[in-house]
């Protein structure tokens, strides 16, 4: 009960940032002997060091302006902005607030000295530019943005607007066909459809496809209205079967799922089976219910056009079969499950999601109490798709059932297929197959598990020392530290010992050039304390999948000085689960202050102290049970940061 008072004491805690050492960014000490660049151990390409200069924030944003910014208050924000001094990313973010509040006129003193991200940098200086009546350098600034970037279509279509004022309709035309010649739905596309539209005429026959397309690929806003009106009075053509598909695909994907019903529903009524039209409407159609979280009618509306789809073009049979097969597992229909994802592995080898299906058809098979199917559908994940995504799941779990039944030999042979794959292909599985065969070298008896086989145990300390070596960051190089530590102490007192040369310092975030160029945008926003612009930027450019630790960890350092602990931390722990860093890095102890904050130090450590209750441990507890945000309930009524019930 004392604890629980312990418990329930801190959980009306407010929320406080993690004291002066963890809130503020934590730079780096600086040191002679560190190297300007490295190499990436997992993925092996070049990194670079981000100076202590470009970490955290390049201004010190009083409250009030950070307020404004954060509520959208830009004339407010403008003249709190114009009190910094007006240099660097002190002017740029004034001239951005300027703007933003259309005042972009008292920018010009700021033109020549805006530093900050590249691409915001350059729209800032075209809008300040044209409002002084300057358009010929506004399209020159204006030309230079990304088109990649979301704010591409707002720049270029200032750009082209300018030309066509400018009397230069050819140039201006190139740019809106620029603009227009992207795939997919993106920011100025539909502006673009409309004006090339207007320029040929809206009744002539060039002006068609651009009426089409904004028919089909922007339904229900980007100026669809406008031009079915112009389609219904001015061109007798038809939509095709594919734009009427593609159009209900949209829908679907822009929220409209009853709208995107009827429309899938009446193209399957009139296309042919096993046509790309009929194929893409089964998608919509059955995708449509699995949005609305109806499952059942999901699975009856996909049917079996997953099996009908195989010639078709696009990849809308596999989607089919997988979409139907989860819908199928949500429902805990195992047999029909499992059958499914068979059928797409079978029809579907060479697709990215037959090794997801074989794993999934295991699991199901097993879940049906058939171990002896689910292991042939894990073999054929091996056999054939050896480096898919999630073949190393699937050869682990084969191997692991060969164990349990007693085929060790069996079990070592399948781990070590798996032990022999990147470990980029499964950073669990594959360090689980390479402990575990080496376990298995030297305790190969399942039923004494304990008692060892001499001949195996150089391979086995190998082995163990080779995984501590090469995936410190994984659990199984703890689990094989500790077993070395019983077999061959020394060499673990070897692994475990800190090289002198990383306690000396803690170098500064190691990127690599590409990430460099892609984020500019973003960490440039980031440091001037623009978090929604900086947002869109990230998220238009950044996989995060496919980042190193230290550059997460740079767009997470910023993220927390801008005042996102909690999101920020949240988004962390999400990543970590995938991307667990080497813990024998330089850097590695700043890494792990950074995504584990001691936040609430003081109440922590002052109300652990009279029950003898270890601090850290109660850190972890708060940090599982609400991530360190005090205001967040559960569904059955917890509260607080430790989650407890009222009556508690």
């Amino acid at each position: 009960m004392r604890r629980f008072s312990l418990l329930l004491a801190l959980s009306s805690v407010p929320l406080l940032v993690a004291g002066a050492e963890e809130a503020a960014p934590l730079a780096p000490r600086s040191s002679p002997t560190v190297e300007p660049t490295a190499v990436d151990p997992l993925f092996e390409v070049p990194l670079s060091p981000v100076l202590p200069s470009a970490r955290g924030l390049a201004l010190e944003l009083p409250d009030p302006l950070r307020d404004a910014i954060e509520a959208g208050r830009w004339s407010f924000a403008a003249d709190r902005a114009l009190e910094l001094e007006p240099s660097g990313e002190q002017a740029f973010l004034a001239s951005w607030c300027l703007v933003k509040a259309r005042r972009a006129t008292e920018a010009e003193p700021f033109l020549d000295l805006m530093e900050g991200p590249p691409n915001w940098v350059l729209l800032t200086q075209g809008k300040v530019l044209m409002a002084l009546h300057r358009p010929e350098e506004a399209i020159d600034a204006l030309a230079l943005v990304d088109l990649e970037l979301p704010i591409a279509g707002e720049a270029q279509g200032l750009r082209a607007r300018l030309l066509e004022e400018a009397g230069r309709l050819d140039q201006a035309q190139a740019v809106w066909l620029s603009l227009a010649a992207r795939e997919g739905p993106r920011s100025g596309t539909p502006e673009a459809l409309i004006w090339l539209a207007k320029h040929h005429g809206e009744k002539t026959p060039e002006a068609y496809p651009f009426l089409r397309r904004l028919w089909y690929e922007y339904p229900k806003g980007g100026g669809e209205v406008w031009a079915s009106a112009i389609l219904r009075r001015h061109h007798r053509t038809g939509p095709t079967d594919w734009e009427r598909a593609r159009r209900a695909e949209r829908l679907m994907w822009r929220g409209y799922t009853n709208d995107a019903l009827t429309e899938a529903k009446a193209l399957i009524a009139r296309t042919e089976q096993g046509s790309e039209p009929w194929c893409r409407a089964h998608y919509v159609r059955g995708r449509s219910y699995a949005m609305r979280g109806n499952n059942g009618a999901a699975s009856l509306a996909f049917a079996d056009a997953g099996a009908q789809c195989v010639e078709a073009e696009g990849d809308f049979g596999e989607r089919i079969l997988w979409w139907k097969a989860r819908s199928e597992g949500r429902m805990r229909h195992h047999a029909h499950a499992r059958d499914s994802y068979s059928e797409l592995g079978a029809l579907y080898p060479g697709s990215n999601l037959a090794d997801d299906a074989w794993l999934k058809a295991g699991e199901h098979a097993v879940d049906l109490g058939d171990w002896e199917e689910a292991q042939a559908h894990w073999e054929q994940a091996l056999v054939e798709l050896p480096l898919g995504d999630r073949t190393a799941e699937a050869g682990f779990r084969l191997a692991w059932r060969h164990y349990v039944q007693g085929a060790t030999a069996e079990a070592r042979r399948v781990a070590d297929q798996v032990a022999s794959m990147p470990i980029a292909s499964g950073r669990f599985d594959v360090p689980a197959a390479r402990y575990w065969s080496a376990r298995w070298a030297l305790y190969p008896d399942v039923e004494d598990p304990w008692t060892a086989d001499p001949s195996g145990r150089d391979e086995a300390v190998a082995r163990w020392v080779a995984l501590c070596q090469e995936a410190p960051w994984s659990i199984y190089a703890v689990m094989a530290w500790m077993r070395l530590s019983e077999e061959a102490p020394e060499r673990a007192r070897a692994l475990a010992a800190r090289p002198a040369t990383l306690a000396a310092f803690e170098p500064s975030w190691l990127v690599t050039r590409e990430f460099r160029e892609r984020s500019a945008d973003a960490i440039g926003l980031a440091r001037v304390g623009l978090m929604q612009e900086a947002h869109g930027a990230w998220d238009a450019v950044i996989d995060e999948d496919t980042l190193h630790g230290d550059e997460y960890a740079w767009w997470l350092e910023l993220r927390r000085a801008n005042g996102e602990e909690l999101e920020a931390h949240a988004d962390a722990r999400i990543w970590l689960r995938t991307h667990p860093w080497d813990p024998h890095r330089a850097n590695a102890e700043h890494l792990a202050r950074l995504v584990h904050p001691r936040a609430f130090g003081e109440e922590v450590d002052s109300a652990s102290e009279p029950y003898r209750f270890a601090p850290l441990t109660l850190q972890a507890l708060i940090r599982t049970e609400s991530n360190f945000d005090h205001e967040v309930r559960s569904r059955a009524g917890a509260r607080g940061l430790s989650q407890l019930m009222p009556y508690t």
